[in-house]
């Protein structure tokens, strides 16, 4: 299991728009495969952090993955 944690500090005159990103973001996140839970949320404490939670499977790979190098880093 992946779990990954997000901290976002925002300003408060973009803390609406980022909230609204955050949320459309979340909802296509849920529909990935292996994705188990993704959600957003708010501090308490303090207005201008949110925080982005994310839950997924693991895939294994079942032979390595070769990424193909550039021509200048050959």
């Amino acid at each position: 299991m992946l779990r990954l944690n997000c901290f976002i500090s925002v300003s408060a005159e973009h803390r609406a728009e980022v909230l609204e990103a955050a949320r459309r973001l979340t909802a296509a996140s849920l529909l990935q495969d292996g994705c188990i839970a993704y959600d957003v949320f708010e501090s308490a404490t303090r207005p201008t952090v949110l925080m982005i939670v994310k839950h997924g499977a693991i895939r294994q790979l079942s032979t390595p993955t070769r990424l193909p190098m550039s021509s200048s880093a050959k």
